[in-house]
């Protein structure tokens, strides 16, 4: 996701709270949660402080409703301020990469024992993989050098005979 979209996705967030009508509740809350922890991740300051958050107030029952409207203003004014600020750290710095690989959900006391025992996996096939090629070239070395001697053994039975047959004939004229 860009920055410009997370941008505008918490803007509606602050237009929602800029409308005078709009009732700020836990749905609001909620929703803005999601997009928190999409855009910072479940274990930022941010997803912390929504989490958090809440706009319900306390007030005792004698409690004059302008001090309960200016509260509740006052709860409302931080939401918007909080959305702004992680606005501009959006702006500045981005949202976290959420293109995570598989390997960063298995923790080191499982990952490190599982690419062990794969490197050694692919050690012994390679060393299998070996043993049997040499065992093969081995087998045609042995088939060749079995046919050269039978080649071998030809040409010195040809010769042999050659220069004999030759002697008998030349004495034989």
């Amino acid at each position: 996701m860009r920055k410009s979209k997370a941008i505008k996705m918490l803007s509606r967030q602050l237009a929602k709270l800029e409308d005078k009508d709009f009732i700020a509740d836990e749905k609001w809350i909620i929703h803005t949660q999601d997009y928190i922890k999409y855009f910072f991740g479940d274990d930022s300051p941010q997803y912390d402080y929504i989490k958090k958050f809440t706009f319900y107030i306390s007030y005792y029952v004698n409690t004059p409703d302008d001090k309960i409207k200016a509260e509740k203003e006052r709860v409302r004014n931080n939401a918007k301020q909080f959305i702004r600020d992680c606005s501009e750290i959006i702006e500045f710095k981005g949202i976290i990469n959420q293109n995570h690989n598989f390997l960063e959900r298995i923790n080191n006391q499982t990952l490190i024992p599982v690419i062990i025992t794969i490197i050694s996996g692919i050690l012994f096939i390679g060393y299998l993989f070996g043993i049997s090629t040499t065992d093969s070239k081995n087998v045609e070395l042995r088939q060749e050098i079995k046919e050269m001697k039978q080649y071998n053994k030809i040409l010195k039975d040809s010769l042999s005979i050659s220069p004999t047959s030759k002697i008998s004939d030349n004495i034989s004229k």
